[in-house]
């Protein structure tokens, strides 16, 4: 029965790492389905890795396996991790990636990878992916626990998706921007969800900018008219119809989106 692995990371694919890691797993374990859910994760960038592994993984199918290598700390004394539920297993770096999923993830048990004798040798301070993670994704693909490759560990680091913050004296409600697609979309940390808080119209501040109406979808924006919009995964985003918000607008992750009522 084929093992499904579901891979993110920031090798890009004009080079030969990817590739690599999988020619690693499948020597190992040839029964599996690769599944490449993004290797254009910006360089070193956890966050935006973080992000996409929350968008994609409830989508996959029970028993996934997914290997996220974004390790700006390779070769470093960082842990190596896996991260196993009754639905997934996760083998990634300690380096936060997992802050937005973790709380999502039914009973999870986290175990530190130190048995290196699962590791190919010698194992490479700069390429952990082909030396350390694929050899260990590849045996849990064919049915090692992840008890074999170290004990359990309550220690480890967890960036959680930031919330926005509501203020009820001004009535604004403060996000960030948290990802901006390949398309120059804007997404939020505000969820739609978030907006209940408000009874009235709502005016939503970017830059030196502000939309004053959520529409359904991109075609029901006039072209060229900066718009906001729900996205898939259920948060504020803006947008500009058949163009680029990033570009019109000039921001970046981590800037700021204010949303307020109109009546204030």
């Amino acid at each position: 029965m084929l093992k499904t692995i579901a891979l993110i990371s920031d090798f890009g694919n004009t080079d030969h790492y990817v590739g690599t890691m999988k020619g690693v797993m499948l020597s190992i374990c040839p029964e599996i389905c690769f599944v490449d859910i993004c290797h254009e994760i910006a360089p070193q960038d956890v966050s935006h890795a973080a992000f996409v592994l929350k968008e994609s993984y409830p989508f996959f199918p029970i028993g996934t396996i997914f290997l996220i290598v974004v390790d700006p700390g390779v070769g470093s004394r960082r842990k190596r991790l896996i991260i196993s539920c009754e639905d997934y297993t996760f083998v990634l770096p300690d380096n936060g990636i997992i802050g937005p999923v973790f709380s999502r993830l039914n009973r999870p048990k986290v175990y530190e990878i130190t048995e290196e004798e699962h590791f190919l040798t010698p194992a490479s301070r700069t390429f952990h992916g082909r030396d350390i993670f694929a050899p260990v994704t590849g045996r849990l693909a064919c049915g090692f626990s992840p008890e074999k490759f170290g004990r359990r560990t309550e220690r480890f680091n967890i960036h959680p998706f930031p919330k926005p913050v509501f203020d009820r004296e001004s009535l604004n409600l403060s996000g960030v921007i948290v990802h901006i697609d390949h398309f120059g979309n804007i997404v939020s940390n505000i969820s739609s969800e978030d907006l209940n808080v408000f009874k009235d119209s709502i005016d939503i501040a970017l830059g030196n900018r502000s939309i004053s109406r959520i529409i359904p979808s991109y075609s029901d924006g006039r072209p060229g008219e900066l718009v906001a919009l729900i996205s898939s995964g259920g948060f504020l985003e803006i947008a500009v119809a058949g163009s680029s918000a990033k570009e019109l607008l000039g921001v970046k992750t981590g800037d700021k989106i204010i949303v307020r009522s109109e009546k204030t």
